[in-house]
């Protein structure tokens, strides 16, 4: 669908951001927000990176491990 903006969220975390984006910056677009009926834990924003890169359309959640960059 031309213009439609899809959002898909990963956690509760970013449930939140994707609800301001559509709020704040999409208010005169059509946005659809997929969300799943899994049983999907909330990520602990602490270890990982913060949802608020929602917004930037892409961020990055962790760094990769020293020995897998061998």
């Amino acid at each position: 669908m031309p213009n439609l903006i899809v959002l898909r969220p990963g956690d509760a975390n970013e449930v939140v951001e994707a609800w301001k984006i559509n709020r704040n910056k999409l208010q005169h677009q059509p946005v659809a927000l997929v969300l799943t009926r899994q049983n999907l834990p909330t990520l602990d924003r602490t270890k990982y990176g913060a949802a608020s890169g929602t917004a930037k359309g892409a961020y990055v959640l962790a760094d990769a491990p020293a020995a897998s960059l061998k």
